[in-house]
């Protein structure tokens, strides 16, 4: 079953009728929802660690660190409330993924144990790694897990189809590889030296190609959305991004700011990039990988990683003091100001949840009613009998407009996709449709409307 947050406003209470109901606390004030990669909120951190990286995978948010002692795991059903996990060896774990039913991490110390694996993000086993090169990204593409490391001599890549057996493969030239992601059927790899040649390809992450960077900028984070590459640097004079649509031709970009970024992330229809230096402003987003927009980060300490799950973008740093995590997407922040933890509006603990569905017979073991900062499930389709005018019709899912596109509704439950938003102009969450069966994330919700089919 998929699980998605969805973002709201919250509004008056509305009368109860057939269905279900929204409860918000009288006098509460309304809460604008927090825009997904431009509005952050810091988050306590299960330790102070060095975290270097993060993750999102089967319904968890799995965070990597370079110190600590048995505790450089970390990981959080919503992005909020992290505990520490035991790791196998105290290794500088560098980078962390998710691919195939496996979390994977892969870092630069250690003997001959330079990965471990996991697959709840909970239990972590060692494994031996191809060679003891200092590996510093791992990525999952094409039925492989790929990683690169800064180190080592013509053998700075290593593969594996299951995350357990690592086989060592040639790299073109022995530059300082930092970061790799998989799109459009490419591996893409980006350094931080070379001359002219910070970048290389493979389509099956066993056999590399060099190409020529936008510029010789000291390369740290990769990713591929949207049809786009796009890479960050902490160098370079106000061209600290560069992007291309195959990977071999790359463009540079003007950066929002001089930072030191660190990494980069797709989701939501944004690229957003962090960094660890800066004056409150070490995020940056775009919605093209093309114009940048500085945004305000919660603290100025050292982001070093960025991902996106389940509708929330989640940063981590290696500095600060019990603030190392920051959010942006999910959760509706009331009277708390921007960087403040926890919203300061009050809510009823548990609340009813009004589907729209007046005109249908309801399963009898649907609930009406979740728990604040609670997964809601959606009836499935075939539990839900159309009655009335909806006789005959096909429960596709609840939507926040009650004209959402019934096209786009049924294109995402016939391809057994997730959550589908609609953008304005400006970049901000128009609309958004929950499939049915799927999961929705409560923050005190309005009332939603179901989309049926024609």
């Amino acid at each position: 079953m998929g699980r998605s947050t969805v973002k709201f406003r919250v509004l008056s209470r509305i009368a109860a009728g057939v269905g279900l109901v929204v409860a918000v606390v009288a006098g509460a004030s309304p809460a604008s929802a927090e825009v997904a990669g431009i509005d952050w909120t810091s988050r306590t951190s299960a330790a102070d660690n060095d975290w270097y990286s993060v993750t999102y995978g089967n319904g968890l948010f799995v965070a990597v660190a370079g110190s600590g002692t048995g505790n450089r795991v970390m990981t959080s059903p919503d992005g909020i409330t992290w505990t520490s996990r035991t790791n196998p060896a105290n290794n500088a774990w560098y980078s962390v993924t998710y691919g195939n039913g496996l979390f994977v991490a892969v870092g630069p110390g250690g003997a001959g144990n330079r990965v471990m694996t996991s697959p709840d993000g909970i239990n972590w086993t060692l494994r031996s790694s191809a060679v003891d090169n200092d590996w510093y990204a791992v990525t999952y593409g094409n039925g492989l897990f790929v990683a690169v490391a800064t180190s080592g001599t013509g053998d700075r890549v290593m593969t594996s189809p299951d995350g357990i057996t690592w086989t060592s493969r040639s790299n073109p030239v022995d530059n300082p590889w930092y970061s790799v992601t998989y799109g459009n059927g490419l591996f893409v790899a980006v350094s931080y030296s070379g001359a002219g040649n910070r970048v290389m390809t493979s389509p099956d992450g066993i056999t590399w190609t060099s190409r020529s960077s936008a510029a010789d900028n000291f390369w740290v984070g990769v990713t591929y959305g949207n049809g786009l590459f796009v890479a960050v640097a902490s160098s370079g004079p106000g061209n600290r991004v560069m992007t291309s649509p195959d990977g071999i031709n790359w463009t540079s970009r003007s950066s929002a700011a001089d930072n030191d970024w660190r990494s980069v992330i797709y989701g939501s229809g944004l690229f957003v990039a962090v960094g660890n230096s800066g004056t409150g402003d070490r995020v940056m987003t775009s919605p093209d990988g093309i114009t940048w927009t500085i945004r305000s980060s919660t603290a100025d300490i050292s982001w070093e990683s960025v991902t996106y799950g389940n509708g929330l973008f989640v940063a981590v740093a290696y500095t600060g003091t019990g603030n190392r995590v920051m959010t942006s997407g999910s959760v509706a922040s009331g009277g708390a100001g921007a960087g403040g933890g926890s919203s300061a509006r009050a809510v009823p603990q548990v609340v009813s949840v009004d589907l729209d569905l007046e005109a249908a017979e309801l399963p009898a073991s649907s609930s009406q009613s979740a728990t604040i900062g609670s997964w809601y499930q959606l009836p499935a389709s075939v539990d839900v009998v159309g009655v009335g005018e909806n006789a005959g019709r096909t429960f596709l899912g609840v939507a926040t407009r009650e004209d959402f596109p019934v096209a786009i509704a049924q294109r995402q439950v016939d391809n057994g996709w997730g959550v589908y938003e609609i953008y304005d102009a400006d970049g901000r969450v128009e609309s958004v449709f929950i499939p049915a069966g799927k999961s929705l994330h409560v923050t005190a919700v309005p009332r939603l409307h179901a989309i049926w089919s024609q």
